[in-house]
């Protein structure tokens, strides 16, 4: 699992999309029993080579969420 930062995260899924490579990401809000960090993390995992990456937020990243749902919903699913 690599870090990286919300920018980056974002750019992956968009490039992901461009290269037709599914994804997907998850959510895990501070108090969740699979978040360890203490902070709001977004996680976004490359279905074809098992990639993971994470961002951790210091407020809730709605912004981010709303850009990755897009992003999600604009894959080719025929992959």
């Amino acid at each position: 699992m690599s870090e990286v930062s919300n920018k980056e995260i974002v750019e992956i899924a968009r490039r992901y999309n461009k290269d037709g490579v599914l994804w997907h990401n998850h959510f895990l809000a501070v108090k969740c029993m699979y978040n360890t960090s203490g902070k709001f993390q977004v996680i976004l995992e490359n279905e074809r080579s098992g990639e993971v990456y994470f961002s951790n937020f210091e407020k809730q990243p709605t912004e981010t969420l709303k850009l990755l749902e897009d992003l999600f919903f604009e894959q080719d699913k025929k992959n």
